[in-house]
This record gives C-alpha cells, structure tokens and sequence, in this order.
C-alpha cells in the first residue's frame, strides 16, 4: 500500500507539474511574444537552489519529513491557486510572474532534500533501487500525459483553469502523503542545534566519505546531458530540416527514453547493480558520438531514444547510490550539496551550450561532452573499488 499511494502521489503531481509548464508558458510567451522572457524564467527556478540548497538540507534534516514535504505541498498549491487567479482577473504582470517563479523555487528547493528524506524513511533499503527507477518512470509518464492534457486544455479553456489544475494536484498530492506510514521513525534533533553547525556538520559528514564526495561530483554528468539537450533539441531540430513537429517529436523520443531507462534499471538494479554505473557513462558517449557526426533524421530519433536511456539511467542510479550511502539523519544536507552542484551545472551548461551552439553548432556542442564523458570514463575505470564498496 505504501509504494502505491507514493506512486499514485508521483503521477498526480507530474502530471500537474507538466500541465503548468506548458500552460504557464504558452501564456507568458502569449503575454509578451519574446522567447527571452521564458529564458528568463527558467533561470529564475535553479537560482535558489544554488544559494538555498545547505539551509533546505539542514531544514529537511531537522523536520519530520513526512510533515515537511506535506505543508511544502500545501503551500506550493495555494501559490499556484493565486496565480491562476491572478491570471484570471487580468490583473498579472511579467514582473509578477517572475515573483511567482521564485516563490515556486524556493519552495521546490525545500522539497527536494524533504523529498529525498521522505523516501529513506518510507521504505526499506531492498526496496530503494526499485522506487527510484520507477518514480523517474512516473515523472516522466506524468510529464508527457501533463504536457497533452495542457496542449489540448489551452485551446479550449483558459490557461488560468489548466493552470490551477496543477494547484489541485499538489493538494491531492500532500493527501495522499498524509497516508503513508514511514517504515523508519525519524530520530528527533536538538531544537537549539543551529542551521550553521548543521551545515557545517553535512560537509564534514560528505568530507569524511571520499566515495561519497566523488560521486556526488559524477552525478552531475547526467544534470549537463539533461540540460544540454533541452538546450540544443530545437537546433538539432533545425539542423537536421525538420520543423516545430519534429522538434516535439525529438523531445518525446528523449522523455520515451527516460521512461524506458526507469523500467529497465528497476530490474537491474535488483539482479545485477554491479557495472551499472560505469555502462550508463559510457552509453553516453557512445551516443553521443553518433549524434554528433549523424546528419539522418531517423538515426538522430533512435540516438536520442538511446541517449535519453543513458542520461536518465545515469541520473537513476546516482541518486540511488546517494540515498543508500547517506545516513538517515544526514541525507537532507548531502542532497541539498548534490542540489547546489546540479543547479549550478543546469545554470552554465543552459548558457554555454547555447553560446556554442549558436556560434559553432549542434555537433560541436556533443563533440565536446563526449570529452568530458570520456575523461569521466577513464576516473571511473581507475576507482574500480567505488562499485564494490557501493555494491547494492
């Protein structure tokens, strides 16, 4: 009962999530006509989270986190409820919506570390691998039914009511996190211990791990694939001779592949964890060779099929390794540093990747990940006992 209402929670929000975002900024771009302004908006959600990350681990480590992640849930559908009615009455501005995005970060940026804190508590260790790679399955599922829900809602209903949809589902959300009974009682923490020594505390706990350290390092690999690609997918688009349909087309055969990569680590993580961490590396490179020098149209389909198996495989297995090599009562504080280094990259690999891309192309821009997953390969083949020590 526990893995069906976390799950059935997971669907309902990502669904919300992704009727939202493509609601949300159909109406902004409606609003001024300047794909800058949507720019803007997405750099405003992964500020927060570079500045805010340690306060929100050390919150989520001092909080019940099934408390937490239920009042955030509350608070993040009462945010979306004004802006739908602020939307509207007509009475929103760009300005107002910016705020909104950064209330909607900060909040998310106290979730995630909550988030994170709440599945150690929920479930057994055994069952962790499992839950992750199915959750990343959901989220990906609830983002492409989320995004055609919205697709066709706009057209015939206001964007303000599809948006405030996503505030009905982070209400249902925080319900059904309301009946899930933890597995593990969270230890209760000093009230006067302050936020500083906590953080202090974290970054001493992940200095004191050198496998830890490193992989929250590595992890970030698959944060700049993500990111490069929704940078770069409407260059490649283009590049390639296809139109707006054949960016969406891109872009669901990218998600496709994340949904895939979550089934299939959800077996083997099970069966046979060991190497996995190293194949999902080098699967990346691999495709991101052929995408790199391929000029077809139906190849580049399948190598972003394949590259979005990589990428979120990546992203599955690290977060996995994160939470089974973090203690109960540090995992907020070690994924709120994972958060800072994720949000930073995000940030970086959006504007340089789009810089490059603009000046020197699509294929440069892969030629010069395939290096850093290559120098990425070599770190890995040299600490061989990181996969026997994190061995599931």
């Amino acid at each position: 009962m526990r893995k069906i209402l976390y799950m059935t929670a997971q669907l309902i929000s990502n669904i919300g999530d992704g009727m939202q975002q493509i609601a949300l900024y159909w109406y902004i771009y409606s609003l001024t006509g300047s794909p800058l302004s949507i720019g803007i908006m997405i750099a405003i959600y992964y500020l927060p989270s570079m500045g805010l990350s340690p306060f929100a681990g050390a919150l989520s480590d001092l909080i019940h986190p099934k408390r937490l992640t239920i009042i955030v849930n509350f608070f993040r559908g009462i945010a979306v409820f004004i802006l739908a009615l602020v939307i509207w009455f007509e009475v929103s501005s760009l300005y107002f919506l910016y705020l909104f995005q950064l209330i909607m970060a900060i909040l998310y940026t106290i979730y995630k570390p909550a988030s994170q804190r709440f599945i150690k508590h929920t479930f057994y260790r055994k069952e962790i691998p499992s839950i992750m790679a199915l959750s990343n399955s959901l989220e990906q599922v609830g983002y492409i039914l989320g995004t055609g829900f919205a697709g066709y809602l706009i057209t015939i209903i206001p964007a303000s009511i599809t948006i405030g949809l996503n505030g009905i589902s982070f209400m249902l959300t925080g319900l059904l996190f309301h009946y899930i009974s933890l597995v593990a009682n969270p230890e209760k923490t000093v009230n006067h211990q302050s936020y500083r020594s906590m953080i202090a505390e974290g970054i001493q706990y992940i200095k004191s791990k050198p496998d830890l350290k490193w992989l929250l390092l590595i992890s970030v690999v698959g944060s700049f694939g993500l990111q490069l690609t929704i940078t770069v997918l409407p260059a490649l688009a283009n590049q390639l001779g296809g139109s707006g349909s054949f960016y969406a087309i891109l872009d669901i055969t990218f998600t496709a592949g994340g949904i895939a990569a979550g089934l299939i680590l959800g077996i083997i993580l099970k069966k046979q964890p060991k190497g996995v961490f190293f194949c999902t590396v080098a699967g990346m490179m691999g495709t991101s060779i052929v995408i790199s020098i391929n000029n077809n149209a139906a190849i580049a389909v399948l190598m972003l099929f394949l590259f979005g198996i990589f990428v979120t495989g990546h992203l599955i297995v690290s977060h996995t390794y994160i939470q089974l090599s973090s203690s109960h009562d540090m995992i907020g504080r070690v994924i709120g540093v994972r958060t800072i280094l994720a949000s930073a990259v995000k940030v970086t690999s959006s504007l340089l990747t789009g810089l490059f891309a603009a000046n020197f192309g699509v294929h440069f821009i892969f030629h010069i990940f395939t290096s850093l997953l290559l120098i990425a390969l070599v770190t890995l083949f040299l600490r061989k006992r990181f996969q026997k020590q994190l061995a599931l």
